[in-house]
């Protein structure tokens, strides 16, 4: 343990799931505790209209809780959190997870270490033990090899990795490495591309050099969008093996729904127009377009919901209505402005 510990904020942002946000604070209490008096926990309401704020104030101290008027999304709710509490390092976690005892001392270790490094991705396992399934089933994870994984109830089955970090593929999309890889004796490398924003820590020199997470993504793509700023700016990110948290994939917003599939749609785009190279942001483009017709395709043998190609041809669009702004802003400083959402 470091002789004095930096000042630390853990930050959960918290709408219309207060039930959900309580156990991931309460998971953070015994890690709260093992680092030290230095850390603090800042759950960031996000404008609940339910009885979010009434449960929250009732089981949290006053100074642990700050509510927002309205929902600006993850981004805005995060970037709420860090401009409202001084911290040397701050901790994000999804309100849908909870980390083991040793979390904050593990994942901040790194940061310790290494003064030139601006973000730690933790180990992120999916909840729960899972089994092999079939693609069609209404709940199925596909891995990168096309295998279905479902989550079982019962006592055997697989520990399933759900991030070591964030990576881009050739088309420009954004992704969870070792995405269901089964936990087993191995070790992810140390570096990674980008840090992944359901359970991570930041530097908050770093923060400042680069600005912090577009408000304007609402939610979805605004971690590698900043893990692009951040390595621009010569900062490193590395991924920390023994920070482990257990996450409900999908568990606030749902991998299928089309909120999810309209701004991760959307944000995939404007997140390679400002960084990627011009040949992978036309492939970005090309993989899009190809997109819309394999759900059309997929809506025809009912394979897809029919809302779902709405939700993408939304996202698809307002990407299109911002690329020329976007272009133009490429060669501009990494300083995004805190816009609000469309």
């Amino acid at each position: 343990m470091p002789e004095h510990r930096k000042e630390l904020c853990v930050i959960v942002v918290n709408w219309h799931n207060a039930a959900t946000t309580l156990a991931c604070a309460e998971s953070l209490r015994p890690a709260l505790d093992n680092y030290g008096g230095k850390a603090k926990l800042l759950v960031v309401d996000n404008g609940s209209q339910d009885d979010s704020v009434e449960s929250l104030r009732n089981n949290l101290a006053p100074e642990e809780l700050l509510c927002r008027e309205d929902n600006g999304g993850f981004a805005a709710g995060v970037n709420t959190g860090i401009e409202a509490r001084k911290a040397d390092y701050y901790v994000l976690v999804n309100n849908d997870a909870v980390v083991e005892a040793d979390f904050l001392c593990e994942i901040t270790a790194p940061l310790d270490k290494d003064a030139k490094l601006g973000a730690i991705s933790a180990h992120i396992v999916l909840q729960g033990l899972w089994r092999p399934s079939s693609p069609r089933h209404p709940h199925a994870l596909i891995d990168k090899e096309g295998n279905a994984w479902v989550r079982t109830e019962g006592q055997h089955g697989q520990v399933l990795t759900n991030s070591t970090g964030g990576i881009v593929d050739a088309w420009g999309n954004g992704m969870d490495r070792d995405w269901l890889r089964p936990a087993g004796d191995w070790t992810a490398p140390r570096e990674v591309f980008a840090f992944c924003g359901g359970a991570c820590a930041l530097r908050a020199d770093a923060l400042d050099e680069v600005g912090l997470m577009r408000e304007d993504f609402f939610m979805y793509y605004e971690d590698l969008e900043l893990s692009y700023r951040l390595r621009k700016a010569g900062w490193g990110i590395e991924y920390a093996a023994k920070a482990i948290a257990h996450h409900a994939h999908g568990g606030s917003a749902g991998v299928t729904s089309p909120l999810f599939v309209r701004c991760n749609t959307r944000n995939r785009l404007l997140t390679a127009t400002l960084h990627a190279s011009k040949k992978d942001l036309a492939k970005a483009w090309l993989r899009a377009k190809a997109g819309l017709g394999r759900t059309a395709f997929g809506i025809l043998d009912r394979s897809v919901q029919p809302r779902l190609l709405g939700a993408q041809l939304q996202g698809f669009f307002q990407a299109l209505a911002r690329f020329p702004g976007l272009w133009r802003a490429r060669n501009r400083a990494p300083h995004p402005q805190r816009t609000q959402p469309r």
